[in-house]
């Protein structure tokens, strides 16, 4: 049977265009939260989180939902309160309200890194403890040569040594390499 017709809105329907590129699949954006896939779809399917506009597997979430999503995380971990108590909290917020709650309760990771937040006293602290030294140590240090004698045994020899050492040093390591040789008949 070959179907004459066609649906009559068959070509009335509007293009979506392209997907969008930023923003966050849902992997990432479960990644980002500390949650899974599953439970950022149950999030979706409560009302918890704002539904985007699909494209399948390019569904995009935007900065709002990643917002939302972690303050939601916040709530359960820090204040345990149940899901509906997070909806009506929520529903109660406005998205300045969402977002200052969500940035005060962050700390740094990745969810930081992805929103643009950084902050200041742990850069300044990361910036310090890593970076060179303004004056030389005041400590002498002493470079030293390490010789394997035997596996698992070791002679440490002063770099700057005097000849004497170094030719002891030697006789030592021919001395441990002979021994550890087996006898040839």
């Amino acid at each position: 049977m070959v179907r004459r017709y066609r649906r009559p809105d068959f070509r009335r329907r509007r293009r979506r265009g392209p997907p969008p590129q930023e923003g966050w699949l849902i992997s990432e954006l479960a990644t980002l939260v500390g949650v899974t896939p599953r439970t950022i779809r149950y999030y979706l399917q409560k009302g918890l989180l704002p539904s985007p506009t699909f494209y399948g597997t390019a569904t995009r979430y935007q900065r709002p939902a990643l917002l939302r999503a972690l303050s939601i995380r916040h709530m359960q971990r820090d204040e345990h309160l149940s899901l509906d108590a997070i909806k009506t909290r929520l529903a109660h917020m406005a998205a300045e309200e969402i977002e200052s709650y969500a940035l005060a309760k962050l700390t740094s990771g990745p969810a930081a890194t992805a929103l643009g937040v950084e902050r200041p006293a742990m850069a300044r602290t990361v910036a310090t403890t890593f970076a060179e030294p303004e004056t030389p140590p005041s400590y002498a240090s002493v470079k030293w040569d390490v010789v394997q004698l035997l596996p698992g045994l070791s002679l440490l020899v002063k770099s700057d040594g005097s000849p004497l050492v170094k030719k002891l040093a030697q006789q030592i390591y021919d001395h441990c390499v002979g021994a550890a040789q087996p006898a040839r008949t």
